[in-house]
């Protein structure tokens, strides 16, 4: 497999991406990331900005969908964080009481100009209460269905077996594989 960026400039992803795709090398940028409720819009800036750096690379952004909110924050979950943090956002699922959830990541693998090719991975889940001692942003929060745990208390292995990122990125690699989806 050739040489492909990771653009991104979160090192625990660049890490977790690294496990399933070994030939990717870290360009750490903090891409702009838009306010948009449409994941498709946010992943289509992150690309425009993405190509000053390369022609071959992997950009991703993820999406925290709250059933009792009616899907928000969506790919708003950056700002959410921001604002009103992991516990805030447990808080607000504790007063609806639907802790139902699901989260999304979405990989753009682009191969060279106007060779753009995305893949998706989906997990449904449950919103927990946050360990105060984690920073590792939702996934602090969010313990995938079938799951005991929360995806930050899980080994970075683990995670990928599980975790949205993790199954866009397999996605990927076996079209990397194969050239087909």
């Amino acid at each position: 497999m050739m040489e492909i960026a990771y653009i991104t400039s979160n090192e625990t992803k660049f890490n977790e991406a690294k496990q399933i795709l070994s030939d990717v090398v870290w360009v750490k940028v903090d891409l702009p990331e838009i306010q948009s409720l449409d994941p498709k819009e946010v992943m289509m800036a992150k690309v425009k900005e993405a190509t000053r750096y390369r022609k071959t690379f992997i950009v991703e952004d993820v999406s925290l969908h709250l059933d009792c909110i009616k899907g928000l924050p969506g790919p708003l979950i950056k700002w959410f964080l921001s604002s009103i943090g992991a516990e805030g956002i447990y808080e607000l699922v504790k007063r609806y009481g639907d802790y139902r959830a699901q989260a999304t990541c979405s990989v753009c693998y682009a191969a060279g100009e106007n060779e753009l090719f995305f893949f998706e991975g989906t997990v449904k889940g449950e919103i927990v209460k946050p360990d105060s001692n984690s920073n590792f942003s939702w996934n602090s929060l969010f313990r995938p269905l079938g799951s005991e745990d929360a995806l930050s208390v899980l080994t970075p292995a683990e995670r990928n077996k599980i975790s949205p990122r993790g199954i866009a990125l397999k996605k990927l690699l076996e079209f990397l594989r194969t050239g087909t989806k």
